[in-house]
Parts: structure tokens; sequence; C-alpha cells
């Protein structure tokens, strides 16, 4: 019976013969050497079947819909081997298990043109025998992208100018009930009255592909590993564990592990890639004894230095201040200008609500149903997941309640109660705040009206952000 030898794996499979002989130890000395070269030990009758994938499949391959394209494989087999290929197919970002393609055994396969959007897995299992020795080595996964929307530039969607109640709870009584207790209202505290400007925001949370494609080349030393470009937990370059859900695209899942000081800079880079004046102004001096000299600032990420990672001092003091930190708190918005920035607080609600659309009276963005519009522990399967596969809201807004928290502009503090217009939030703190809830909330954490405070260097698997532009 022939010994059958199953390698899994993506590395390159080497395999190394020795030679042993009775009685020989590990090290041989020169006077072991025998004097009869008949006493030499003798090399085996058969070499073993041996694989090496030499060119993997591409790693990933993009097709429109009803489009196709070629995966191809190039393998080394050793001299005399009978060889032959299977290609699989696959659920999940794994080359183990799968289902064999038919028909599908040459070093070549065509990506079928029947294929639904969004990604799909395949792999080529190298076959070969050699006298009574068989092996198989399995390539790399190969993703196929079908249906993949333009990365840039960002959809966004206009919101009219209106005024609505802050902190006010829009959903009938009785709609709350996951994990709070309902006792007629769960406002948030000092409801006030705030009249804004119009704006337009993003349609979607920032995905992990567009936050990839502004922030490559960075000199802010955001994400700038080359074998990982990518802050995100959740990414398709990581074990399967973080695999997207079934027929979702890594590329269109919400960018997450980004620090508040990471979006800002975004922001600029992006207004200047679509040349755009940018909304942020950060300090060249620090101490600046003028800050009121326009030329003590830039607009210009390049110029800023790395960000903050860490909000203790370079003593550890709690009381003593983080310089980097500090210079980094002092960015302002530039008065008058075109460019993307993140929502304040009060526009983030707003929008989230509907603005003045009708009926707005809802508990979550869009719906009174969390599982139609939100993305949270009780349905998100342990992952963030492509933008825009649950409902929107009435203003054609998506997973503004869970997937991933918001970034907004404002320092976190306890509302006032005094009436508003285009507030931007206190001017210093110790918090940014974050909004909409995330894919590991409870049902009642993505609420429109829930708000949390979060350090501003905090980079986790549940805080990523979206983009605002003036009307």
């Amino acid at each position: 019976m022939k010994k059958i030898f199953k390698l899994f794996g993506i590395a390159v499979c080497v395999a190394v013969i020795g030679l042993l002989a009775a009685g020989c130890s590990n090290n041989v000395l020169s006077d072991d050497i025998p004097d009869d070269p008949d006493d030499y030990p003798t090399a085996p009758e058969h070499m073993p079947a041996v694989i090496t994938i030499t060119t993997q499949p591409s790693l990933k391959t993009s097709v429109g819909v009803g489009g196709s394209d070629i995966l191809n494989v190039v393998a080394r087999i050793i001299e005399g081997a009978e060889h032959s290929y299977q290609w699989f197919r696959n659920d999940v970002n794994s080359n183990v298990g799968g289902t064999e393609i038919i028909g599908a055994t040459s070093a070549s396969f065509t990506i079928p043109t029947n294929l639904s959007t969004g990604m799909h897995f395949y792999f080529v299992e190298v076959r070969a025998t050699s006298e009574d020795e068989a092996v198989s080595f399995r390539s790399s996964v190969a993703r196929v992208v079908v249906g993949t929307l333009p990365i840039l530039p960002i959809e966004m969607v206009l919101v009219h100018g209106g005024t609505f109640m802050l902190g006010r709870e829009l959903g009938p009584v009785g709609t709350v009930t996951f994990d709070i207790v309902r006792t007629g209202t769960v406002d948030t505290a000092h409801v006030s009255t705030v009249t804004l400007e119009g704006f337009r925001i993003g349609k979607f949370q920032v995905t992990q592909a567009q936050f990839e494609t502004v922030m490559t080349g960075n000199t802010n030393g955001i994400n700038s590993n080359p074998i990982n470009p990518r802050p995100s937990w959740f990414c398709y370059r990581h074990p399967y564990l973080r695999d997207p859900a079934v027929c979702e695209i890594p590329d269109r899942r919400p960018v997450e592990r980004v620090s508040w000081y990471d979006a800002i800079v975004f922001c600029n880079r992006l207004s200047i890639m679509e040349g755009r004046s940018p909304a942020y102004r950060f300090p060249i001096h620090w101490p600046d004894p003028n800050p009121d000299n326009p030329a003590h600032w830039s607009t210009n990420p390049a110029v800023w230095g790395p960000v903050p990672t860490t909000w203790k001092s370079p003593t550890d003091d709690p009381d003593e201040e983080n310089p980097l930190r500090a210079r980094w708190d002092a960015v302002r918005i530039v008065p008058g200008v075109n460019g993307f920035r993140l929502p304040t607080e009060a526009q983030w609600e707003f929008a989230a609500k509907g603005g003045n659309t009708t009926p707005n009276n809802f508990t979550f963005s869009g719906s009174n149903n969390p599982n139609a519009v939100a993305w949270h522990w009780g349905n998100s399967g342990g992952k963030t997941r492509e933008v825009g596969r649950l409902a929107s809201n009435g203003l054609g807004i998506y997973d503004m309640s869970g997937n991933v928290w918001e970034w907004c502009w404002d320092w976190h503090a306890a509302y006032t109660t005094g009436a508003k217009t285009n507030p931007e939030g206190p001017p210093s703190g110790t918090t940014r705040v974050a909004r909409g809830g995330r894919w590991n909330s409870s049902a009642a954490g993505t609420r429109s009206v829930a708000r949390y405070g979060l350090t501003p260097t905090v980079q986790d698997k549940f805080i990523g952000f979206r983009v605002v532009l003036p009307e």
C-alpha cells in the first residue's frame, strides 16, 4: 500500500534527505571514514516525490459581475515523478477542506462567470507520485472579488440644515428593553435645542480599502508596516477567524483600530488628494510663543510628524502632560474651507436620526428594530460586517447604528441645556466623542442617542469613522 503524505500549508515544501548508516554517530570524524568504498552507506533506491510551488496563485483578483480571469500555479516536481493538479473552492479563507471542482485539473483555472457579488476562495492541490511514494501539496488561497465598487471618491449624502433636540430619545416608550430598564425615557442628560447648517456626510463608514488608498505613503507613522499596510483587526491578511461573512468583501468592511489622530490625518490627506482645502491646521512650533501667526500652522500632514500612540507622559506620571499629545490636541478647524473633516457630535446625531425626513421617530438609525439597521452582538457573528448590508435610515445613510463606533470632532463632556447653533463641543478635554455603537455592543448600545468618550489614542477593533463636508 502506498504511503500517502498530505502536506497542507502555504510555505514552500523542501525535502532534505540525510544519509543514515547503522552504527554511525551523528558527528563523523575523519578517522571514522571507511577505507573500503564498499563500506560506504548506500543511497536510497528510490527518491521520494518532492513538490515545490514556485509561483502561487494571485492573492487577490478582482472581476466585474459576469467577468472572468485566470488563476495560475507553477510547481517544480522531482524528475521522474508523475504529477497532476486539482483545484478546489472553499467557503472560507483556508486551504483546509474545500470542494473539488470537476474538470479543473490543470495548472491554470478559469474563474467562472456566474459567481455572485462578493468574495470567493480557491486553491489548487498539486499531487505527485514516485515509485511507492505519493505526495500532495496545497497552494495558498486565491481570493476572487466579484463586483468591487470604486474605492474613491467617497459617496456623500446631503443633510439639509434644521433644528432638533440633541440627546432626545425618539423611539416609542417600550422599544428599548435589551439590557437597560425603560422608565419612560432614556434621553441623554441635558437635552438641548440645536440648529445646524446643511452638510454632507459619508453614506458609509470609511472602508479598509479607502483608508489604505488614502494613507499609503503617509509620514505620520500610521499603519506603515509594508507587510500589513492596514490597521484593521478584521482584515483578510489576518488568520481566517477574522475573515468576512460569506460573500462579503473585505475591502468594504469598515476600517477599525484607528485613533482619533489617525482619522484627522486621513481627512486632510483625502482633501489634498481631491484638490480641496484641508480642514485641519496643526501647530508647526510647540510650544508656540505666537499661535496667532498663520505662518505657525500647517494643513499638510506630511510635516506634522508621528501621531501620538499613548496618553501617558514620558515618565508615566498621570499628572504630567504628554507633550506630543498636547501638540496634537491643539489641532484646530480652519474656518470657511471645503475639506473633509470628522462630523461634530451634533451633526452625527442629526444625520443618524434622519435629519428633516419623516418619519424620524426611531430609537435606532432608521428603525425601531435594531436587527434591521444595526450590527450588534446579537447578529454580527462576532465580527465587523461589510458596509451597507442592512437597511439605511431615511436619508440613505448606512450603519450609523452598530458595526463600529465612529469618532466625532468634539471633546466628550456632559451636555449643556442652552440652545446652540452649529456647536463644536468644549474647547478642551481628555476624551473624544464616539457614537453609534459597535459589532460587540448590546443592541441598546447602538441607539442614536448613545454616546461614549474614548481617549483619542485608542486603536481598537471596534472604532472607526466617517467623514463630512460643508454643504
